[in-house]
């Protein structure tokens, strides 16, 4: 599976099979956030943000981010790569999900208490 520049969002090795099915209430093109060192496959999804405002979602490292780093990719494109990201395809909006390591359980929390 490739994002809108054509890279490749296939993970190798231990990680994630890709996935067949598509959870998410949201179109498959629906455009979210990432970083390009997730779509490079240099990093793993260990924090995911559902946010209030706008219904947006960010699927980040869990690390510092810098806006240069910012992508915008489709929402299948990272489910594809990490058929585990369905498990959150019914984060409520103004909630997160964090786990430690690819494979491991998503602990789910609201912002409000993240903040």
């Amino acid at each position: 599976m490739a994002d809108s520049k054509g890279k490749d969002l296939r993970r190798t090795g231990s990680q994630p099979k890709k996935n067949a099915a598509f959870l998410f209430s949201e179109a498959r093109t629906h455009v979210v956030f990432t970083l390009k060192q997730i779509v490079e496959q240099k990093e793993a999804i260990l924090f995911v943000v559902h946010d209030s405002d706008e219904a947006d979602w960010q699927f980040l490292s869990g690390k510092s981010v810098s806006q240069k780093d910012l992508m915008l990719v489709s929402l299948e494109s990272l489910v594809s790569a990490d058929s585990s990201l369905n498990e959150l395809a019914d984060l409520p909006q103004g909630w997160y999900a964090t786990r430690v390591s690819v494979g491991s359980k998503w602990e789910r929390s609201e912002i409000d208490k993240w903040l």
